[in-house]
């Protein structure tokens, strides 16, 4: 499954490289992103991204655009005291007990699919979705300046693929771009996760700047 996710978002990008009409854009920014749960309270955590896109025309009102982004993004966990052991050497209490705050990193790859709708000149809106493949997930243990790391994938199965509705908002002068857009996954990031505290789905909020050309 990853294989094949991998050879589709190349063939995406060779296809929107070689095309022979429309514009590039090159985007890069910051994301704000959060996990809902009705048992633990994650944080908002940031992240960034970078990637290219094309637009295709249909007329002077319409247009389409996709492409491919490298996105990572992290969420946090309220910190808990637990018992860590005495294997740890490092203890926030006599009891061998700490602190301890799970900081979760998601890095995937995005295939966004939108239509755009120029409301002037410079401003416009678009409405679509998000695909995402998530090739690499991870978490840290802070206690203190202490880190311990771990593999949260095999610790707790995570979903290859997210994907959910994006609506997003443009502006552009000349060459350059200012784009916000707010994406909700529909899918549950971790079944393991949903099986014992209910739904798990990311939002995310970005901003890009981006270049035209």
């Amino acid at each position: 499954m990853r294989v094949t996710i991998l050879i589709f978002s190349f063939i995406v990008f060779t296809e929107l490289c070689c095309a022979q009409e429309g514009s590039f854009h090159i985007k890069a920014g910051y994301n704000i992103s959060s996990i809902s749960n009705n048992s633990i309270n994650f944080q908002n955590g940031s992240g960034y991204q970078i990637g290219l896109t094309r637009i295709f025309s249909v007329s002077e009102k319409f247009s389409f655009e996709s492409g491919l982004m490298f996105i990572k993004r992290g969420v946090s966990a309220p910190e808990e005291l637990i018992y860590l052991g005495d294997s740890y050497g490092l203890f926030e209490d006599p009891s061998g007990s700490a602190y301890v705050q799970n900081k979760i990193n998601l890095n995937s790859l995005q295939i966004p699919i939108s239509v755009n709708f120029n409301l002037t000149q410079s401003l416009s809106i678009s409405f679509g979705g998000n695909l995402d493949y998530i090739f690499n997930s991870d978490a840290q243990y802070f206690t203190g300046g202490f880190v311990q790391p771990f593999d949260w994938d095999k610790q707790l199965a995570v979903e290859d693929m997210i994907y959910g509705p994006s609506l997003g908002l443009e502006y552009n002068f000349r060459k350059l771009l200012v784009e916000l857009n707010y994406t909700y996954y529909v899918n549950n990031l971790s079944p393991e996760l949903e099986r014992d505290y209910g739904q798990n789905k990311i939002s995310s909020f970005s901003i890009n700047l981006g270049y035209m050309f």
